[in-house]
């Protein structure tokens, strides 16, 4: 005979299996943002450097090919130093950039995704642990017994049964 308003709390269910489950989905999103934020420095650092090394290589081969057209080192010398300029190429060439900066591979993003949307539905599942009727109306039966498990009913009848107020329009 309870009187009930739409969206107003009436039983929680035992949610600790359902907040642990949400603290470590949580816990696991944190852990890809931090790491995905991390390969990132990684991948800007690692960049730099290639960037650098690639910088040298090239004087390297330059000041080569310049020595070896005026007969000062022979040409294996030139051939070593385009070596180390390809190398450093397909160094800078490994990184994955995106708005001119070095990020961190896109399966990294992919795993932020992964555990946001995981977090999300934990967070919904621990939401549904507060039963609430979805519409105004007046609570005619009740199917279960306080301390029950919910799960383990006898009856698949919804543990509450809710008559929906109707609104009589008025003629004047």
């Amino acid at each position: 005979g309870d009187k009930v308003t739409k969206g107003q709390p009436q039983a929680d269910l035992d949610e600790a299996d359902v907040k642990k489950e949400a603290d470590i989905a949580k816990s696991d999103y944190d852990l890809a943002v931090t790491t995905c934020a991390e390969k990132d420095k990684e991948a800007r650092n690692g960049y730099a450097k290639a960037i650098q090394d690639l910088n040298t290589a090239q004087a390297n081969y330059d000041r080569t090919k310049a020595l070896l057209d005026g007969g000062s080192v022979p040409k294996v010398d030139l051939e070593t130093a385009e070596n180390g300029l390809h190398d450093a190429e397909r160094e800078c060439d490994s990184y994955t950039i995106k708005n001119g900066s070095a990020v961190a591979d896109d399966s990294y993003r992919l795993q932020i995704e992964k555990a946001k949307f995981d977090y999300e539905k934990a967070v919904e599942q621990l939401d549904n642990t507060i039963l609430k009727p979805p519409t105004d109306g007046t609570v005619v039966r009740v199917n279960t017994n306080v301390g029950r498990v919910a799960a383990k009913r006898e009856t698949d009848a919804p543990i509450f049964d809710i008559e929906h107020h109707k609104t009589q329009a008025r003629e004047t």
